[in-house]
Parts: structure tokens; sequence; C-alpha cells
């Protein structure tokens, strides 16, 4: 169904207004909202992965009137960065008619996985290198960062420790002198990098 064939009107007074179809949701919590007649009755909001039966129902802040726009919570802890997903409004339970529809919903988070320590071309000690920063949005963990010279397989870290929101990774002694790049990954799809680190034992002192 689309998701103006019910209700329509202006835009603004579009069936569902957000999440826009293109504009990716930067949180994994948002609020949905849209506008139909009052003759919809009471509705829920359920957010669909496609390709997949999971599903995320939402909360109903406030139903649909005359006067004043529908709006429903979502969390989706999970959310993935590379899934399509498609919000349907039905009417009364999560498996009532849909009245509305919204698909190609994506998410983003630009913010990624900062990183505190180092910074891009700083000079390291190759004996001892430790890297740490903050995770943000939807990332609550992240896999193993990695150090990777040119032409060679990246070499991760020891096992990365997490208090929540901030992470600490270390190496073992990493081959120098020569310059590598740090990235590390979020659960949530927030990524983080830094280039140009010149390692060398000439940096430990």
């Amino acid at each position: 169904m689309s998701d103006t064939t019910q209700g329509k009107g202006p835009d603004y007074r579009q069936p569902i207004v957000f999440p826009k179809q293109g504009k990716p949701v930067g949180r994994t919590t948002f609020f949905a909202t849209g506008f139909g007649p009052a003759d919809w009755g009471r509705i829920v909001g359920v957010l669909y992965k496609d390709g997949s039966t999971t599903k995320y129902e939402g909360v109903t802040i406030r139903q649909p009137s005359a006067s004043a726009s529908w709006v429903v919570h979502f969390s989706v802890p999970d959310a993935e960065t590379h899934s399509n997903y498609t919000l349907r409004i039905h009417q009364k339970t999560s498996s009532g008619p849909v009245l509305a529809e919204r698909p190609k919903i994506k998410f983003k988070f630009p913010w990624g996985v900062p990183v505190g320590s180092p910074g891009n071309g700083e000079d390291c000690c190759s004996d001892y290198f430790f890297a740490m920063g903050s995770l943000t949005g939807a990332d609550t963990d992240i896999s193993n960062p990695t150090m990777t010279r040119s032409g060679q397989d990246p070499v991760e870290s020891n096992q990365r420790i997490l208090v929540d929101p901030d992470w600490f990774a270390d190496w073992p002694v990493l081959d120098q002198p020569y310059d590598y790049t740090l990235e590390v990954y979020g659960n949530g799809g927030g990524q983080g990098t830094v280039t140009n680190l010149h390692l060398a034992t000439g940096n430990c002192s």
C-alpha cells in the first residue's frame, strides 16, 4: 500500500510524515508521525525489517484526530545500517488492517566510533601501542580494533576493554618502523579510523 492512499491532503498532512523514504534515521530511538482521520480509531505502529521476521512494535503516544498528528515512539536497539525497514500503521492491533505504509527506511549513524587517542599522524611506540575512545549513538560494543600497515594483514588487538561508554585496546609488539592505520567498528554501524600512525621503538621513550 502506498503511504499516501489514505488521508490524502497537503504534503504536511500525509499519512506518514516521518520517517521519510530516502532520508536515513540517525538514532535507534525515534518518533514516527503523520496524519489520519479520527475514524481510523486506535492505531498501532510496527517497524518491519525487510527480508526477515524481525519487527518492532512502537508505543503510541498520540492517536490520530481531526486536529493533531498521530505519534508513535520506536526503539530499535539493534538497527542495521545495511538493512531496509518498512513502517506500517495498523488499525486497532499489530495484525489489523494496514492504514498507511512507508517502505525503504534506512538507518545511518554518521557520528561513528570516536577515537580519543591517538590522533592522525601521531608518533607512537611500537612496543606497546594502545588506543581509546567512546561509544555513541547506536553502538553498545565494538569488535577488537585492528592496526594495518600497507600490504599486510590487519593485526587485531588484545581483548578490548569496555566500561560503557568508553573503550580501550592495546596490541602485542608491532613491526616497526612503519606507518599504520587504526580501525574500530561498532555493533550499531559506527566506525572510527585513524591514519598515518608512525610506529617505532624510538617513540617509546
